[in-house]
């Protein structure tokens, strides 16, 4: 999954942090991709961009996704799971 979140990168997963008391991305995503998982689908590695409106290079997020989904899928293949699904 890909997400844009104009929280830093350093809110999630810390444990002082009030607004997720320190659950990470996926936690915050649980829901959706327990339902991915349920009608067979692979989750890949979450891709996020933070911090949007301040300091992020979005224009550069975006290219890199293109990387990350590379990996990704090359990754799946490996083990043998077909792209998107198990």
């Amino acid at each position: 999954m890909a997400t844009t979140s104009n929280a830093p990168a350093s809110t999630f997963g810390t444990a002082g942090s009030v607004l997720f008391e320190g659950k990470g991305v996926d936690d915050l995503l649980l829901n959706i991709s327990a339902a991915y998982k349920f009608v067979g689908f692979t989750v890949l590695e979450h891709y996020g961009i933070f911090d949007i409106f301040r300091d992020t290079d979005v224009a550069a997020g975006i290219e890199n996704y293109a990387d990350h989904l590379d990996k990704q899928l090359l990754n799946a293949q490996e083990d043998g799971a077909p792209a998107g699904r198990e």
